[in-house]
């Protein structure tokens, strides 16, 4: 029986690490477009604003993404012990968890954005533009530490398909609104953090839209159970 446990978490890891590296790859792609498109729309100040920004983000996010990874090794407990129903609250828990913490961290990011930025070690030039920047991306904190969950699920239930598609949607998406806005309006610091936003809110609605339509697998919104929040960690 252990045996047997092993090898179906074996399984799922090698089947979902391709995926996750090309996901990655993607996103890294999307973000490296993206940034020489509007690179040539912003000013000297705005680019630095963005360097500023950059620590939180990363930070948001790496918070963000404990809590998928923590629930993919405890699913894949689960998976391997047959427990079907602890998988779906585990899901359900993990997603309320990411949706409090979004909405927390957006709220905190709007109420106290100049405090933030001057923590960040903004000076009197800059500090206006990285402002900007902030509440543009603030708008989408949300749909981002969301997404990478219901992905990791996605994969979890052989679905890395539509987790593929969903990502590249994700980089054409951003891609065109970078493009377009900037070809037919004046951007500015805070139009781009707010296109970003944008492009993670379609995001959100590709991958909730699979959970809606399919009815199978891993779907259960209706489950929190509290108990499982305190083993969902690395």
């Amino acid at each position: 029986m252990a045996k047997n446990r092993i090898n179906n978490i074996t399984q799922l890891f090698f089947e979902l690490l391709p995926v996750q590296i090309i996901t990655s790859v993607i996103s890294y792609l999307s973000t490296i477009i993206s940034g020489v498109v509007i690179g040539k729309n912003l000013t000297a100040v705005d680019m630095v604003a963005l360097g500023f920004a950059s620590p939180l983000t990363m930070i948001i996010a790496v918070i963000g993404s404990i809590i998928p990874s923590g629930a993919k090794v405890i699913c894949g407990r689960y998976i391997g012990r047959g427990e079907k129903d602890k998988v779906n609250e585990t899901f359900t828990t993990s997603l309320v968890m990411l949706l409090v913490y979004g909405l927390l961290i957006s709220v905190i990011c709007q109420a106290f954005t100049y405090k933030i930025a001057i923590a960040l070690g903004c000076d009197n030039e800059c500090i206006n533009n990285t402002v900007s920047y902030l509440r543009g991306i603030s708008i989408g904190i949300i749909p981002s530490v969301i997404t990478p969950c219901l992905i990791t699920f996605l994969q979890m239930q052989n679905e890395s398909r539509y987790a593929l598609f969903s990502t590249l949607t994700l980089a054409i998406v951003n891609f065109i609104l970078d493009f377009g806005c900037c070809m037919l309006f004046d951007v500015n610091i805070f139009s781009i953090g707010l296109i970003s936003s944008i492009s993670q809110y379609i995001y959100l609605v590709i991958l909730v839209v699979k959970f809606i339509k399919d009815k199978k697998g891993t779907r259960n919104f209706k489950n929190i159970v509290i108990e499982y929040a305190s083993s969902i960690k690395v």
